[in-house]
């Protein structure tokens, strides 16, 4: 594997910095290449193990490190890993590297989060405090998006990993090991050390004059959580009882802070090195550790790796750190009492300590973490590579609807689970003026985030309001997921754009209720859904949220005579995001019955039906407390539903309705009703009901359509729910027969329900079945003859009108450009198009003929832009101008008149190239386009270099027809640099002798004519 850990230094003095870097000489050392980025570093300590120190930039503010961090690697990326590749994983130390997370996984690189753990503001400058507040929040932002966690104890694990990665992210404790003082990577003078053996030689000094040695452990900071003052205190609790002792702190003196009473004893040493530290160790009488907090302490790990009395408070990791439980100690005074013991040499438990201290030397080795790190690296990249996909997600209401309708709700929970099962994503708006997708702004990425969506990705926000093409190049592979509706028309105009760049289609359908009930809706709805189901057959797959809208949407496409795409239906999840699912059954007492119903108030929903079989209840069976509660915003076509319900809930009669509430109050309604009733007679799914049996609730419906499909899972009671009678029965029978209740109760509680993540683990399920047994069509062509096979395969050669010596000179340009981007002014039948295609990455295509796709083909990299070149051409470059797109090839083949021609050569020479690039426009030996070509401005653009108006020479036409006798064919080229020119531009005729003397001879004949 190539490996890149990422940490903010790779210095000695911090343990953090340690852990990374033994970390990476163990994967180094099993064969691997590991790359280190930071802001700091110690370049030669790194070169003993890694391959590459790779230096991350430090030149903003620190509370702007992180952001700064993010965008250096997504700018630089190329520069950074072009030669080497990009690394197969990476292993991220927190600040500054969150944001990285998301850059990460939008390059297609794992990232594995290390949890060290955030420290506590407490005592914090303030300044450091608001570091550390924003290093939360940038945990709670990036930690979702990571492919693991691996905290260094349970302790980070249950406290802050979960919890901040709203336990969606698989977390793996992976314990330090404390066996690096056998192999020490720093020396005296790598970390600017005093001499070898200067603070050996004062602890001896010290022990010689019956001294006895504390050594405070870890960095001195007091004030904080580091809580060093204390190590102070501790000698004088010692001299309370009859020890006197000395400390030494690893820090310089002047940090120290010492009061006068501690005078002389008080010993700052600075930064041993690690021979040294570890000698220290071994010399001193007792190791301490006063913080307040750790995650994971390797100090002390380090001192009980060596055997040596050490003492700790009984806080955070140091009960799974410590060796036994007699080094805990809950407050200074038992620290104390217990020093006492160890510098009279009557501690009890010698033994006992000394059988932990074996067995945690055991445990706690830097061949066990680097063999389990390893492990699940290589499991990390495996599941990445098999599963990793990036969506292009069409999200234009999600990013502007501040509430969370059904569908902005699939578009937002599938979006955040398909982030949490590791698939890269990109969410984007369809500019329909444009016929483009652009990227959010920054706003509308908040709103999509609402009500737990996504967590938006930096690379979006940078690009934000360009188009999609400057962000991701080349987009081949990616699935364009539509889980919102649009027109039959955009759709259309969508299916192109996803052809013309590789992209697959998938559209989530969600009913047919428009066309299958065109009463319940104005005859313009009905008609537009009608053409949006016709055109979802232009999908690569799609995802019916129910086995009946899929047969719905089947059955409209055989009964108008359209060709299917591949249909998968998908469930929709039963998961209630506002709170957690409820599996116990509470009985029904038959005195007072709660029944609850979710549903807009709109014709279909039923409400009147229901409010009928109310009534009937309550009529008829007095003695029965019935109470009805309704949810549901009113409808805009049906204003008096609202009203009649208002009516009869102004009347007392046990009705209460409570129009939108939020999740946590509709959690807490149905908690509190004994069942639902959802009376809608007719659905694209009824979500409603999943809702009710997510909280062992159960439910009244239909028998028919889709509700029949979700009550055949258990847990429903299904009714006729045209008849208020029918459902008045099954609601009396619901609420008296306990043991009917009580079995369909105990049936909703335990149904399987999907969550939000098994939806979207279905979701792409489906869709890798469907795109793999679903490949797009070949564009069809004409049969060719051996002679064409062998020059021109796969191109449309039966009306292709350029000559042999044209066709073969555009093919070697294309195969000396391989231009990255390409633009066609002119298709006619789409033989330069299939040649230009083959060799391009990106071809946009245009044409003033609407039927041009259709003659010319889908092609999985082109697209068709439909319009007159003297608008469309202009406004195309300008737009890749600005997004900075490299054209670098550009055909003029349209309008064949002098003016037509001068024209398209005039969209031309507003572009300015992003790199070299060269224009080439065919008929240049027909008089009227090149005296088209020969009066246009080109010295107007001095990025022009030069013109040849006889790249390759036309001819006089010999095949018969309209135009034989005519001159016509040639290839002219013109030359474009990213730089000025200098000087004057030469328009070079290089046959001008033969065109004149051939024009000459056919006046009249050679004007020729326009041609299509």
């Amino acid at each position: 594997m190539k490996i890149l850990i990422c940490h903010e230094r790779f210095l000695f003095r911090f343990g953090a910095d340690r852990h990374f870097m033994l970390a990476g000489r163990g994967l180094a050392a099993r064969g691997h290449q590991v790359w280190m980025a930071a802001q700091s570093f110690d370049e030669d300590v790194l070169r003993t193990f890694a391959s590459r120190a790779i230096q991350a930039p430090s030149d903003c503010p620190y509370g702007s490190l992180d952001d700064h961090t993010a965008a250096w690697l997504e700018r630089e990326w190329d520069c950074i890993f072009g030669e080497s590749g990009h690394p197969d994983v990476a292993f991220l130390g927190g600040w500054p590297f969150y944001k990285a997370i998301a850059v990460l996984r939008d390059k297609g690189v794992p990232a594995v989060f290390s949890d060290v753990g955030v420290t506590p503001n407490k005592g914090q400058p303030e300044g450091v405090r608001q570091t550390l507040d924003k290093i939360r929040e940038l945990r709670r932002r990036y930690l979702p998006l990571a492919s693991a966690i691996v905290p260094i104890s349970d302790f980070l694990a249950a406290t802050q990993s979960r919890p901040d990665s709203n336990e969606q992210v698989p977390v793996t404790t992976i314990y330090p090991g404390a066996d690096h003082l056998d192999f020490p990577l720093w020396k005296g003078a790598q970390v600017g050390a005093r001499p070898a053996g200067a603070v050996v030689r004062k602890v001896r000094e010290l022990q010689d004059r019956g001294r006895r040695v504390v050594l405070n452990l870890g960095r001195w900071e007091p004030g904080c959580y580091k809580n060093s003052g204390a190590a102070l205190k501790l000698l004088d609790k010692l001299d309370q009882r009859g020890v006197e002792s000395d400390l030494v702190a690893l820090a310089p003196p002047e940090h120290l802070g010492a009061p006068q009473s501690l005078a002389g004893r008080v010993h700052g040493v600075g930064s041993p090195d690690d021979d040294e530290l570890h000698e220290i160790m071994r010399l001193v009488d007792l190791n301490v550790q006063v913080s307040l907090w750790e995650g994971f302490d390797l100090p002390l790990a380090e001192a009980q790796w060596l055997e040596r009395p050490c003492l700790v408070f009984d806080v955070g990791a140091h009960p799974e750190v410590a060796s036994h439980p007699w080094r805990l100690c809950r407050d200074l005074d038992e620290m104390a009492d217990k020093a006492a013991s160890v510098f009279r040499g009557d501690v009890d438990m010698r033994a006992e300590i000394a059988n932990g201290d074996a067995a945690f030397k055991r445990k706690f080795t830097w061949e066990a973490h680097t063999e389990r790190l390893e492990k699940l690296l290589l499991n990390v990249c495996s599941d990445h590579g098999a599963t990793a996909r990036l969506f292009v997600i069409h999200a234009n209401n999600a990013l502007a609807d501040r509430a969370n309708t059904g569908v902005v709700r699939v578009t937002r929970r599938l979006g955040r689970s398909l982030q949490v099962l590791e698939q890269r994503t990109i969410f984007v708006r369809w500019d329909s003026a444009g016929g483009e997708y652009v990227l959010p702004t920054r706003e509308q990425l908040r709103t999509l985030g609402g009500y737990n969506g996504p967590i938006s990705q930096d690379s979006s926000i940078a690009a934000a309001q360009g188009d999609l093409d400057a962000l991701r190049g080349d987009l081949r592979g990616a699935i364009l997921l539509l889980p919102e509706i649009v027109s039959g028309d955009e759709l259309r105009r969508i299916r192109d754009y996803a052809d013309a760049r590789g992209m697959r289609l998938a559209a989530i359908f969600y009913d047919a209720i428009a066309t299958l009930r065109p009463e319940l809706c104005n005859q313009k709805i009905a008609q537009n859904h009608g053409e949006y189901m016709t055109a979802l057959a232009d999908a690569d797959v799609v995802l019916a949220i129910s086995q009946y809208s899929a047969d719905s949407l089947q059955e409209h496409w055989k009964r108008n005579g359209i060709t299917p795409a591949k249909v998968e239906p998908v469930l929709l999840p039963g998961e209630f995001a506002g709170g957690e699912r409820n599996q116990k059954v509470r009985p029904i007492d038959g005195k007072r019955v709660e029944m609850l119903c979710v549903s807009t108030l709109e014709p279909r929903k039923n409400h009147r039906r229901l409010l009928e079989a109310f009534a009937r209840l309550r009529r008829e069976t007095p003695e029965i407390d019935w109470r009805l509660t309704l949810v549901g915003n009113h409808y805009d076509g049906a204003h008096e539903i609202a009203e009649m319900i208002e009516r009869v809930a102004a009347a007392g009669e046990g009705l209460q309705w409570m129009g939108v509430v939020d999740d946590a109050t509709l959690h807490a309604l149905y908690l509190r009703a004994d069942f639902t009733v959802y009376p809608s007679e007719i659905e694209g799914f009824g979500l409603p009901i999943l809702e009710s049996l997510w909280h062992a609730r159960p439910c009244i419906c239909a028998d028919e359509g889709v509700m029949h499909e979700l009550a055949s899972g258990g847990g429903c009671l299904t009714v006729d729910v045209r008849d208020p009678a029918a459902i008045a029965l099954g609601i009396e029978r619901l609420a008296t027969d306990t043991a009917l209740y009580r079995q369909l109760a105990e049936q909703a509680a335990a149904r399987p329900i999907d969550d939000w993540r098994g939806y979207a683990e279905r979701v792409l399920d489906a869709l890798a079945e469907g795109v793999a047994t679903n490949p797009r069509p070949e564009v069809a062509q004409a049969p060719q003859s051996a002679w064409e096979r062998t020059l021109y395969p796969g191109c449309l050669t039966e009306k292709w009108q350029m000559t042999d010596s044209e066709r073969l000179a555009l093919t070697g340009l294309l195969a000396r450009l391989r231009p990255a981007l390409t633009v066609e002014i002119g298709s006619y039948w789409g033989g330069s198009l299939s040649l230009i295609s083959q060799f391009s990455r990106s071809v946009i295509s245009i044409d003033i003929d609407p039927a041009t796709p259709e003659r010319c083909g889908r092609r999985p990299n082109v697209s068709y832009l439909i319009g007159p070149s003297t608008r469309v051409a202009p406004e195309l470059l300008a737009k890749l101008s600005r997004a900075g797109l490299p054209v670098e090839l550009i055909l003029i083949d349209a309008d064949h008149s002098e003016e037509g021609v001068r024209r398209d050569i005039c969209s031309v020479l507003t572009y300015r190239p992003v790199r070299p690039m060269i224009v080439v426009l065919h008929d240049s030996f027909n008089p009227s386009c090149r005296q088209g070509m020969l009066t246009a401005p080109w010295a107007s653009s001095p990025y022009c270099h030069l013109v040849d108006l006889d790249f390759v020479p036309g001819r006089i036409i010999e095949h018969g027809g309209p135009v034989d006798g005519e001159m016509w064919g040639g290839l002219a080229i013109a030359y474009f640099r990213p730089d000025r020119r200098s000087g004057e531009l030469e328009i070079r005729q290089s046959a001008k002798a033969t065109y004149e003397q051939l024009a000459a001879a056919l006046q009249p004949a050679a004007a020729g004519g326009l041609r299509a």
